[in-house]
Protein backbone atom coordinates (compact mmCIF):
# COMPACT_ATOMS: atom_id res chain seq x y z
CA UNK A 1 0.00 0.00 0.00
CA UNK A 2 1.41 3.65 -1.28
CA UNK A 3 2.54 5.75 1.81
CA UNK A 4 0.20 9.23 2.20
CA UNK A 5 2.53 10.34 5.05
CA UNK A 6 3.64 13.72 4.46
CA UNK A 7 7.25 12.45 5.26
CA UNK A 8 8.91 10.19 2.66
CA UNK A 9 10.20 7.28 4.13
CA UNK A 10 12.92 5.25 2.68
CA UNK A 11 14.87 7.84 1.90
CA UNK A 12 17.91 7.70 4.47
CA UNK A 13 18.28 3.70 3.75
CA UNK A 14 18.49 4.72 0.40
CA UNK A 15 20.87 7.09 1.42
CA UNK A 16 22.52 4.59 3.59
CA UNK A 17 23.08 1.98 0.69
CA UNK A 18 24.54 4.81 -1.68
CA UNK A 19 27.27 4.82 1.18
CA UNK A 20 27.67 1.56 1.34
CA UNK A 21 28.21 1.10 -2.44
CA UNK A 22 30.82 3.99 -2.61
CA UNK A 23 32.47 2.33 0.52
CA UNK A 24 32.95 -1.09 -1.35
CA UNK A 25 33.91 0.65 -4.44
CA UNK A 26 36.65 2.59 -2.76
CA UNK A 27 37.66 -0.54 -0.78
CA UNK A 28 38.13 -2.29 -4.07
CA UNK A 29 42.23 -3.51 -4.65
CA UNK A 30 43.24 -1.85 -1.15
CA UNK A 31 45.48 -3.37 1.03
CA UNK A 32 44.12 -6.64 2.71
CA UNK A 33 40.47 -6.54 0.65
CA UNK A 34 39.73 -9.94 -0.92
CA UNK A 35 39.98 -9.85 -4.44
CA UNK A 36 36.66 -10.33 -6.11
CA UNK A 37 36.42 -11.53 -9.83
CA UNK A 38 33.44 -10.79 -12.16
CA UNK A 39 32.65 -11.52 -15.92
CA UNK A 40 32.54 -6.98 -16.33
CA UNK A 41 36.08 -5.63 -15.50
CA UNK A 42 34.87 -2.38 -14.85
CA UNK A 43 31.25 -3.70 -12.86
CA UNK A 44 32.58 -3.20 -9.35
CA UNK A 45 34.04 0.33 -9.92
CA UNK A 46 31.36 1.59 -11.06
CA UNK A 47 29.08 1.51 -7.84
CA UNK A 48 31.00 4.89 -6.16
CA UNK A 49 29.56 6.71 -9.34
CA UNK A 50 26.49 4.57 -9.30
CA UNK A 51 26.16 5.55 -5.91
CA UNK A 52 26.93 9.19 -6.11
CA UNK A 53 24.12 9.33 -9.12
CA UNK A 54 21.73 7.99 -6.95
CA UNK A 55 22.44 11.15 -4.24
CA UNK A 56 22.19 13.48 -7.35
CA UNK A 57 18.63 12.09 -8.35
CA UNK A 58 17.54 12.05 -4.47
CA UNK A 59 18.97 15.80 -4.47
CA UNK A 60 16.50 17.41 -6.99
CA UNK A 61 13.64 15.55 -6.30
CA UNK A 62 14.15 16.78 -2.76
CA UNK A 63 14.56 19.87 -3.24
CA UNK A 64 12.25 20.43 -5.59
CA UNK A 65 9.49 18.09 -3.66
CA UNK A 66 10.33 20.72 -0.34
CA UNK A 67 10.28 24.08 -2.34
CA UNK A 68 7.30 23.16 -4.19
CA UNK A 69 5.44 22.75 -0.93
CA UNK A 70 6.55 25.81 0.37
CA UNK A 71 5.21 27.70 -2.99
CA UNK A 72 2.02 25.90 -2.83
CA UNK A 73 1.55 26.57 1.21
CA UNK A 74 2.56 30.49 0.84
CA UNK A 75 2.58 31.40 -2.67
CA UNK A 76 6.56 31.98 -2.60
CA UNK A 77 10.06 30.73 -1.85
CA UNK A 78 12.15 32.49 0.86
CA UNK A 79 15.67 31.96 -1.00
CA UNK A 80 17.36 33.51 2.25
CA UNK A 81 15.43 30.40 4.54
CA UNK A 82 16.91 27.58 1.84
CA UNK A 83 20.33 29.22 1.75
CA UNK A 84 20.85 29.56 5.22
CA UNK A 85 19.74 25.46 5.65
CA UNK A 86 22.07 24.61 3.08
CA UNK A 87 24.83 26.55 4.28
CA UNK A 88 24.66 25.21 8.15
CA UNK A 89 24.20 22.15 6.72
CA UNK A 90 27.30 21.56 3.76
CA UNK A 91 29.66 24.16 5.07
CA UNK A 92 30.78 23.00 8.78
CA UNK A 93 32.07 19.42 8.05
CA UNK A 94 33.49 20.53 5.06
CA UNK A 95 35.30 23.41 6.78
CA UNK A 96 36.02 20.79 9.36
CA UNK A 97 37.60 18.17 7.27
CA UNK A 98 39.37 20.71 5.42
CA UNK A 99 41.17 22.40 8.32
CA UNK A 100 42.48 18.94 9.32
CA UNK A 101 44.28 18.70 5.78
CA UNK A 102 45.75 21.83 6.47
CA UNK A 103 46.61 20.34 9.99
CA UNK A 104 47.69 16.83 8.17
CA UNK A 105 49.87 18.37 4.87
CA UNK A 106 51.73 20.68 7.21
CA UNK A 107 52.69 18.19 9.15
CA UNK A 108 54.11 16.07 6.15
CA UNK A 109 51.34 13.27 6.98
CA UNK A 110 49.34 14.25 3.59
CA UNK A 111 50.64 15.73 0.12
CA UNK A 112 47.70 18.10 -1.44
CA UNK A 113 48.10 19.12 -4.85
CA UNK A 114 48.55 22.82 -6.46
CA UNK A 115 44.73 24.00 -6.22
CA UNK A 116 43.49 21.67 -4.18
CA UNK A 117 42.44 23.74 -1.07
CA UNK A 118 40.82 26.61 -3.09
CA UNK A 119 39.14 24.11 -5.39
CA UNK A 120 37.53 22.50 -2.10
CA UNK A 121 36.77 25.96 0.03
CA UNK A 122 34.95 27.35 -3.20
CA UNK A 123 33.07 23.98 -4.29
CA UNK A 124 34.61 24.23 -7.96
CA UNK A 125 36.34 20.72 -7.52
CA UNK A 126 34.74 19.24 -10.23
CA UNK A 127 36.51 21.91 -12.61
CA UNK A 128 39.75 20.91 -11.32
CA UNK A 129 41.35 18.11 -12.83
CA UNK A 130 44.68 18.04 -11.38
CA UNK A 131 43.23 17.05 -7.68
CA UNK A 132 44.90 14.66 -4.77
CA UNK A 133 43.06 11.98 -3.71
CA UNK A 134 41.92 13.10 -0.48
CA UNK A 135 40.45 15.98 -2.05
CA UNK A 136 38.69 14.18 -4.81
CA UNK A 137 35.46 12.84 -3.73
CA UNK A 138 34.75 16.70 -3.54
CA UNK A 139 33.46 17.13 -6.49
CA UNK A 140 30.45 15.80 -6.29
CA UNK A 141 29.64 18.24 -3.95
CA UNK A 142 30.52 21.17 -6.19
CA UNK A 143 27.66 19.72 -8.46
CA UNK A 144 25.31 19.95 -5.87
CA UNK A 145 26.40 23.90 -4.63
CA UNK A 146 25.58 25.02 -8.08
CA UNK A 147 22.87 23.21 -8.74
CA UNK A 148 21.52 25.05 -5.36
CA UNK A 149 22.68 28.32 -6.53
CA UNK A 150 20.78 27.82 -9.83
CA UNK A 151 17.46 25.80 -9.52
CA UNK A 152 15.87 27.96 -6.42
CA UNK A 153 15.74 30.67 -8.06
CA UNK A 154 14.09 29.00 -11.66
CA UNK A 155 11.81 27.92 -8.96
CA UNK A 156 10.78 31.32 -7.40
CA UNK A 157 10.14 32.84 -10.85
CA UNK A 158 8.97 30.21 -13.12
CA UNK A 159 5.61 28.14 -12.70
CA UNK A 160 5.42 24.30 -12.60
CA UNK A 161 4.66 24.28 -16.10
CA UNK A 162 7.55 25.79 -17.08
CA UNK A 163 9.93 24.09 -14.64
CA UNK A 164 8.89 20.71 -16.29
CA UNK A 165 9.84 22.15 -19.72
CA UNK A 166 13.40 23.44 -18.38
CA UNK A 167 13.71 19.54 -16.62
CA UNK A 168 12.89 18.23 -19.80
CA UNK A 169 15.14 20.93 -22.39
CA UNK A 170 18.05 19.75 -19.48
CA UNK A 171 17.60 15.92 -20.06
CA UNK A 172 17.73 16.30 -23.66
CA UNK A 173 20.34 18.51 -23.78
CA UNK A 174 23.14 17.22 -21.14
CA UNK A 175 23.46 13.97 -23.17
CA UNK A 176 23.94 16.22 -26.86
CA UNK A 177 26.69 17.71 -24.42
CA UNK A 178 28.38 15.31 -22.98
CA UNK A 179 28.63 13.06 -26.64
CA UNK A 180 29.69 16.65 -28.50
CA UNK A 181 32.57 16.54 -25.68
CA UNK A 182 33.44 13.09 -26.08
CA UNK A 183 33.40 13.10 -29.87
CA UNK A 184 35.15 16.39 -30.72
CA UNK A 185 36.92 17.82 -27.71
CA UNK A 186 38.89 15.13 -26.33
CA UNK A 187 40.91 17.76 -23.66
CA UNK A 188 37.67 17.93 -22.11
CA UNK A 189 36.90 14.00 -21.97
CA UNK A 190 37.91 13.46 -18.55
CA UNK A 191 35.51 16.48 -16.95
CA UNK A 192 32.43 14.69 -18.67
CA UNK A 193 29.99 13.80 -15.71
CA UNK A 194 31.53 16.11 -13.33
CA UNK A 195 31.58 19.69 -14.66
CA UNK A 196 28.07 20.83 -14.31
CA UNK A 197 26.62 20.77 -18.02
CA UNK A 198 27.35 17.06 -18.50
CA UNK A 199 25.90 16.13 -15.08
CA UNK A 200 22.90 18.60 -14.90
CA UNK A 201 20.34 15.91 -16.47
CA UNK A 202 20.78 13.77 -13.34
CA UNK A 203 19.62 16.32 -10.71
CA UNK A 204 17.17 17.30 -13.53
CA UNK A 205 15.45 14.12 -13.63
CA UNK A 206 15.17 14.35 -9.92
CA UNK A 207 13.35 17.25 -10.25
CA UNK A 208 10.98 16.23 -12.95
CA UNK A 209 9.62 13.66 -10.57
CA UNK A 210 9.07 15.77 -7.66
CA UNK A 211 7.04 18.19 -10.36
CA UNK A 212 5.21 15.29 -11.87
CA UNK A 213 4.78 13.19 -8.65
CA UNK A 214 1.20 13.99 -8.38
CA UNK A 215 -0.16 13.28 -12.14
CA UNK A 216 1.41 9.70 -11.70
CA UNK A 217 -0.03 8.74 -8.39
CA UNK A 218 -3.36 9.03 -10.85
CA UNK A 219 -2.04 6.91 -13.32
CA UNK A 220 -2.84 3.68 -11.99
CA UNK A 221 -1.41 1.24 -14.49
CA UNK A 222 1.92 3.12 -13.37
CA UNK A 223 1.25 2.14 -9.83
CA UNK A 224 0.39 -1.03 -10.88
CA UNK A 225 3.75 -1.55 -12.64
CA UNK A 226 5.54 -0.03 -9.83
CA UNK A 227 3.90 -2.59 -7.04
CA UNK A 228 4.66 -5.49 -9.26
CA UNK A 229 7.41 -8.03 -9.55
CA UNK A 230 7.93 -6.70 -13.15
CA UNK A 231 9.91 -3.10 -11.64
CA UNK A 232 12.90 -5.15 -10.50
CA UNK A 233 13.77 -5.19 -14.37
CA UNK A 234 14.46 -1.45 -13.57
CA UNK A 235 17.29 -2.15 -11.15
CA UNK A 236 18.81 -5.08 -13.27
CA UNK A 237 18.49 -2.71 -16.14
CA UNK A 238 20.48 0.27 -14.22
CA UNK A 239 23.25 -2.10 -13.30
CA UNK A 240 23.44 -3.40 -16.55
CA UNK A 241 23.81 -0.29 -18.59
CA UNK A 242 26.26 1.14 -15.68
CA UNK A 243 28.47 -2.06 -16.07
CA UNK A 244 28.20 -1.03 -20.10
CA UNK A 245 32.09 -0.25 -21.18
CA UNK A 246 31.09 1.78 -23.96
CA UNK A 247 31.21 5.28 -23.37
CA UNK A 248 29.63 6.90 -26.31
CA UNK A 249 26.63 4.53 -25.77
CA UNK A 250 26.38 5.38 -22.27
CA UNK A 251 27.05 9.22 -22.41
CA UNK A 252 24.12 9.56 -25.25
CA UNK A 253 21.47 7.15 -24.28
CA UNK A 254 22.49 4.81 -20.84
CA UNK A 255 23.58 7.85 -18.50
CA UNK A 256 19.76 8.75 -19.43
CA UNK A 257 18.06 5.39 -18.77
CA UNK A 258 20.37 4.74 -15.83
CA UNK A 259 18.93 8.54 -14.33
CA UNK A 260 15.16 7.15 -15.42
CA UNK A 261 15.37 3.92 -13.73
CA UNK A 262 16.78 5.79 -10.19
CA UNK A 263 14.41 7.98 -10.15
CA UNK A 264 11.61 5.10 -11.09
CA UNK A 265 13.56 3.15 -8.09
CA UNK A 266 13.33 6.62 -5.95
CA UNK A 267 9.13 6.37 -6.54
CA UNK A 268 8.96 2.81 -5.70
CA UNK A 269 10.46 2.84 -2.25
CA UNK A 270 8.94 5.80 -1.39
CA UNK A 271 5.10 5.06 -1.71
CA UNK A 272 5.47 1.47 -0.95
CA UNK A 273 7.36 1.44 2.65
CA UNK A 274 5.72 -1.76 3.68
CA UNK A 275 7.38 -4.09 1.32
CA UNK A 276 9.88 -6.60 2.05
CA UNK A 277 12.64 -4.02 0.21
CA UNK A 278 10.58 -1.12 1.73
CA UNK A 279 11.43 -2.88 5.23
CA UNK A 280 14.90 -3.20 4.68
CA UNK A 281 15.37 0.29 3.45
CA UNK A 282 13.81 1.37 6.58
CA UNK A 283 15.85 -0.60 9.00
CA UNK A 284 17.98 1.01 11.63
CA UNK A 285 20.85 0.20 10.02
CA UNK A 286 20.76 1.50 6.99
CA UNK A 287 18.87 4.20 8.33
CA UNK A 288 21.47 4.79 10.34
CA UNK A 289 24.13 4.72 7.82
CA UNK A 290 21.88 6.88 6.13
CA UNK A 291 21.86 9.86 8.92
CA UNK A 292 25.52 10.15 9.03
CA UNK A 293 26.24 9.30 5.37
CA UNK A 294 27.63 13.00 4.34
CA UNK A 295 29.85 12.63 6.81
CA UNK A 296 31.12 9.41 6.21
CA UNK A 297 31.11 10.19 2.52
CA UNK A 298 33.45 13.35 3.93
CA UNK A 299 35.78 11.62 6.05
CA UNK A 300 36.54 7.64 4.36
CA UNK A 301 38.83 9.42 1.55
CA UNK A 302 41.35 9.38 3.57
CA UNK A 303 41.60 5.61 4.95
CA UNK A 304 39.84 3.78 1.81
CA UNK A 305 42.60 4.99 0.03
CA UNK A 306 43.89 2.13 -2.67
CA UNK A 307 47.09 3.36 -3.00
CA UNK A 308 48.49 3.92 0.37
CA UNK A 309 50.82 2.03 2.14
CA UNK A 310 50.13 3.14 5.58
CA UNK A 311 48.47 0.42 7.98
CA UNK A 312 45.32 3.05 8.67
CA UNK A 313 44.66 2.06 4.83
CA UNK A 314 44.63 -1.54 5.23
CA UNK A 315 41.52 -3.48 5.51
CA UNK A 316 39.48 -4.37 7.94
CA UNK A 317 40.98 -1.37 9.92
CA UNK A 318 40.47 1.40 7.31
CA UNK A 319 36.84 0.63 6.99
CA UNK A 320 36.64 0.73 10.42
CA UNK A 321 37.93 3.87 10.92
CA UNK A 322 36.24 5.56 8.22
CA UNK A 323 32.83 4.70 9.77
CA UNK A 324 34.61 5.93 12.97
CA UNK A 325 35.30 9.53 11.69
CA UNK A 326 32.28 9.68 9.74
CA UNK A 327 29.91 9.41 12.56
CA UNK A 328 31.75 11.38 15.14
CA UNK A 329 32.00 13.88 12.17
CA UNK A 330 28.05 13.36 12.83
CA UNK A 331 27.71 13.54 16.31
CA UNK A 332 29.70 16.40 16.97
CA UNK A 333 29.54 18.61 14.11
CA UNK A 334 26.46 18.16 12.16
CA UNK A 335 23.89 17.74 14.82
CA UNK A 336 25.08 21.07 16.60
CA UNK A 337 24.87 22.73 13.20
CA UNK A 338 21.47 21.28 12.82
CA UNK A 339 20.31 23.22 16.45
CA UNK A 340 21.61 26.16 15.84
CA UNK A 341 19.80 26.20 12.38
CA UNK A 342 17.16 25.51 14.08
CA UNK A 343 17.64 28.51 16.34
CA UNK A 344 18.48 31.01 13.55
CA UNK A 345 15.38 29.79 11.57
CA UNK A 346 13.57 31.16 14.78
CA UNK A 347 15.37 34.33 14.89
CA UNK A 348 15.56 35.40 11.13
CA UNK A 349 12.26 33.81 9.92
CA UNK A 350 9.91 33.34 12.99
CA UNK A 351 8.28 30.36 14.39
CA UNK A 352 6.89 29.89 10.72
CA UNK A 353 10.18 28.85 9.05
CA UNK A 354 9.64 25.34 9.83
CA UNK A 355 6.88 25.03 8.29
CA UNK A 356 8.21 27.19 5.23
CA UNK A 357 10.53 24.55 4.31
CA UNK A 358 9.72 21.25 5.97
CA UNK A 359 12.07 18.36 6.14
CA UNK A 360 10.99 15.51 4.51
CA UNK A 361 13.22 12.82 6.08
CA UNK A 362 15.10 12.50 9.09
CA UNK A 363 18.68 14.05 8.45
CA UNK A 364 17.73 16.46 6.37
CA UNK A 365 17.09 17.51 2.33
CA UNK A 366 20.14 16.10 0.71
CA UNK A 367 23.51 14.26 1.40
CA UNK A 368 25.14 17.50 0.52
Amino acid sequence: MASDSPRLPSLDGMRGLCICMVLFAHLIASAGFPHLPTPWPTFWSTLTSLGVRTFFVMSGFLITTILIREARRSGSISLGLFYLRRTLRIFPVCYVYVIVLVVMQRAHLFHLNRGDLFAIVTFTMNYHRDRSWYVGHVWSLGIEEQFYLLWPVALKVLDEKNLRRVCWAVIAIAPLVRIGLYRFAPAFRDGIGETYPTAADILATGCLLALCREQLAANQAYLRFLGSRAFWLVPLTILFVAAEPSEGSRFLIGETVMNFGLALSIDRFTRFPKTISGKVLNSSPLVMLGLASYSIFMWQQPFLNRGSTSPLAHFPRSLALALLAGFASYRLVERPMIRLRRHWERVFFGDGGANLQPELSGRGATRG
